[in-house]
């Protein structure tokens, strides 16, 4: 909870305006700096991980938590209320939030099942008095899964066995276990 209430504090900072590149990084550091546990101020530096395609993901269980947290936050929301990317722009890194949730639970090691937890991100902001398009559930994991596809077929997958794990899964970790197996 310390993690996911510091986690943006950086962006205040004349450091992070100056260098946007350090977001995340000068928040640990800051974190540190006032004495929060360090499990907490690397959680903050690992919530903005992956920045792009290859890069590491975070590997604390807070990090982690706080990672997958905001990814599916700001899916789920932005999808919501109707500001799904078009053609290739791509304004608020939306592809890039798919493809690092599914890249730090794949590479992590983790069962999630993506449909429960866009229903429960969905259920929060109806909560929060956001009301979500009609099928904006169904449209968040639709582009999540789309991006697990692309992820499955760059390792090597043939596009059938992805098709057909797919058809049955909501998971990425599990999907690329099925899709393993399938094809051993």
């Amino acid at each position: 909870q310390r993690a996911a209430h510091l986690c943006k504090a950086d962006l205040l900072t004349e450091m992070v305006n100056e260098f946007p590149e350090l977001q995340g990084t000068m928040g640990k550091y800051y974190a540190l700096y006032f004495g929060e546990e360090p499990e907490t101020a690397a959680a903050i530096e690992e919530h903005y991980l992956p920045r792009f395609s290859g890069d590491e993901v975070a590997r604390t269980e807070t990090g982690i938590a706080l990672s997958v947290a905001e990814k599916v936050d700001n899916l789920t929301g932005f999808i919501g209320v109707g500001l799904k990317p078009t053609g290739s722009a791509d304004p608020f890194a939306l592809r890039r939030n798919a493809l690092g949730l599914i890249q730090t639970l794949v590479e992590n090691g983790l069962f999630l099942n993506l449909k429960e937890l866009v229903k429960a991100c969905a259920e929060l902001y109806r909560e929060q008095g956001v009301e979500l398009r009609e099928g904006a559930e169904e449209e968040t994991l639709s582009f999540v899964k789309e991006r697990l596809k692309h992820f499955l077929r760059e390792r090597g997958f043939n596009p059938d066995t992805v098709e057909a794990v797919l058809a049955v899964v909501d998971d990425p970790y599990d999907a690329l276990l099925r899709a393993k197996a399938v094809e051993s």
